[in-house]
C-alpha cells in the first residue's frame, strides 16, 4: 500500500529531476567551470541515490521533519553534486514534498 509519505517522497524526487534538467539547460544558473553529472542516461549511482533519497524522505515525512539532513549527504556522496548545488536541490525537494503533503491533506478535516 502506498502511503502519503511515500507519495510525497516520490513527488519530491521527481521535482528534483525536473529542476536538475531545467538548470542543466540554462548556463547562467550554474558556474560554467564546474561540470555537473548528466541526468540521462541514468547510472547505477543515480538509481542508488534516488532510492536512498526516496527512503530517506519516507522516513522523514513519517517523522514529521523535512529531510534536508538526509538529502544533502545523499546528493553529495551518491549523486556527485557539488555542495553549493546539493543544498538548494535538497531544499527544493523538501519544498516539493511539502507541496505534495498539502495537496494530499487539503480535503481532510481538522480533528
Amino acid at each position: 500500500m502506498i502511503t502519503r509519505a511515500s507519495t510525497n517522497a516520490i513527488i519530491g524526487v521527481l521535482l528534483l529531476s525536473i529542476i536538475t534538467r531545467i538548470n542543466g539547460m540554462s548556463d547562467n544558473l550554474f558556474d560554467e567551470e564546474e561540470e555537473l553529472p548528466t541526468l540521462f542516461p541514468f547510472r547505477t549511482e543515480d538509481y542508488v541515490g534516488f532510492s536512498v533519497a526516496i527512503l530517506g524522505l519516507i522516513l522523514a515525512a513519517g517523522g514529521g521533519i523535512g529531510g534536508g539532513g538526509i538529502l544533502v549527504p545523499t546528493y553529495i556522496l551518491l549523486l556527485d553534486f557539488p555542495v553549493k548545488h546539493a543544498i538548494p536541490l535538497a531544499s527544493t525537494t523538501v519544498f516539493g514534498g511539502a507541496i505534495a503533503n498539502n495537496l494530499l491533506n487539503v480535503r481532510e478535516s481538522h480533528p
